[in-house]
């Protein structure tokens, strides 16, 4: 009883450090950031609001401008480009302060209660951990594994510096704590897998990596529930499909084509992967590569008499370089396999990817990972990652041989999870991609430096 007390006592506290933290580098961030730089058009661009977040706020300030102007919220937004709803949620925010988005000048700003969004984040953030030590780790063997836990999703800087970003990652990793606690529930009645679809359905709409998750949950219950899961998967299905109905039918007010998956994802191979691809093939080098990926496109588009102007046309763009990766990836599997594989390797292990390095710094309009600390941290980055992944391993290997049932569930939950990730965005090579495994993660990272504390506690006493 003690050990319990002393332990939710830890727990409490890791939580508490993890939310000031978090707290304070939301106002730090911000208002550090918070100004504007002479882009390459000569234009001014806010140091923050650049690369997809400046999408984010340019959906976020149509959908606000829609809804003023008397739309319905399926007919307001812009297209379906990157995020569906964190843009939505941004305009609601601005809404409910009465602020605009854009300053006088037409750019995007934060300006007044910029601190509000990744406030919000942080306390919701915390407030799922708190529901995730609740409903999950509180069920474990080991109450100071629970607390070894609580503390990696506390403090980890691979996650908590998306609390007080503008990335889509931020609430992600929010909603991924809530799937993961409420996924395991031990007495679930049927109708309760309707809402779990439900919930996909909106991690979908907030990262659209999510499309097929619903694909590893099916393969998991299919194991464990076996000849019973026809009933849970319909409820599944049932409540994934109004939500993406509802994505599909948004989509269509607003283009007149009903589509699930944003078009520009479809050219994402296309940017990153085609021109190795073709180097590989050709056997020439990644400049020549490159150039004859554009040309063969600047010839398709003179052959199609594509003007880029029209609606249509920018779609068929779209469509052709999909079926362009997919024909040069006929040819190229084993290539493309080891080229996933090493990515996805070099995004959990090697990335620096400090949510800083999207902002421009004080000194230079070059991005972080072209200065010279770049390489200075990336060293360190190695070598926090094998400390991270070698406890994991061995609080993987714990589970496997000491572990309760609930806790074997939970493991294979976690691979099943964790592979979707790595085969969904390892292939970019980009740390903020994998940073959804370290919340599943910490479970085996838990148990492993349990595993190392115990045996220093017994070889000190």
């Amino acid at each position: 009883m003690e050990n319990k007390i002393k332990s939710e006592n830890l727990v409490y506290f890791f939580l508490i450090i993890g939310l000031v933290y978090s707290i304070y580098n939301s106002f730090y961030d911000t208002i550090k950031f918070d100004k504007y730089f002479i882009n390459s058009n000569g234009g001014k661009t806010h140091h923050i609001l650049r690369t997809d977040i400046n999408a984010y706020w340019k959906d976020a300030h149509k959908f606000k401008s829609d809804i003023k102007s008397g739309k319905t919220i399926t007919e307001s937004g812009a297209e379906y480009t990157r995020s569906f709803l964190y843009p939505r949620l941004i305009a609601i925010y601005y809404i409910l302060i009465n602020e605009e988005i854009k300053n006088e000048n037409g750019d995007y700003k934060l300006k007044n209660y910029k601190v509000g969004i990744p406030l919000i984040q942080s306390l919701f953030f915390y407030f799922c951990l708190f529901l995730f030590y609740k409903k999950i780790v509180n069920k474990l063997q080991s109450k100071s594994t629970v607390a070894f836990i609580i503390l990696f999703l506390s403090l980890e800087p691979n996650i908590i510096q998306y609390h007080s970003s503008y990335w889509t990652e931020s609430l992600y990793l929010s909603l991924l704590l809530l799937f993961f606690s409420f996924f395991f529930q031990e007495k679930r009645k049927n109708y309760s897998y309707f809402f779990l679809g439900l919930f996909i359905g909106i991690m979908y709409m907030q990262r659209n990596v999510s499309i097929y998750l619903i694909l590893p949950v099916l393969f998991y219950l299919l194991i464990y529930l076996k000849n019973k899961i026809f009933i849970p998967a319909l409820y599944i299905f049932i409540g994934y499909f109004i939500i993406l109905s509802f994505v599909g039918y948004s989509n269509y007010k607003q283009s007149k084509v009903f589509y699930l998956m944003p078009f520009h994802q479809l050219t994402i191979h296309w940017h990153y992967v085609a021109t190795k691809l073709i180097s590989n093939k050709l056997k020439i080098n990644a400049e020549e590569a490159e150039k004859k990926k554009q040309i063969d496109l600047n010839d398709w588009k003179k052959e199609n008499n594509i003007n880029l102007d029209n609606y249509e046309d920018v779609r068929k763009v779209y469509k052709y370089k999909n079926r362009y990766f997919l024909n040069l990836l006929k040819d190229n599997y084993f290539f493309y396999a080891k080229y996933h594989i090493w990515k996805s390797f070099q995004a959990l292990v090697f990335s620096v990817d400090a949510v800083k390095s999207e902002y421009l710094n004080d000194k230079t309009v070059e991005r972080y990972w072209s200065l010279p600390d770049f390489d200075k941290y990336q060293k360190y980055k190695i070598i926090y990652s094998f400390f991270i992944y070698i406890i994991s391993l061995i609080g993987f290997i714990l589970i496997l041989l000491k572990g309760n049932s609930f806790e074997k569930k939970i493991a294979f939950f976690i691979v099943l999870i964790c592979l979707y990730f790595v085969a969904a965005l390892g292939w970019v090579g980009t740390g903020r991609y994998m940073v959804t495994n370290q919340i599943f993660f910490s479970i085996f990272f838990g148990y492993g430096l349990n595993f190392l504390y115990t045996i220093i506690k017994q070889k000190v006493k």
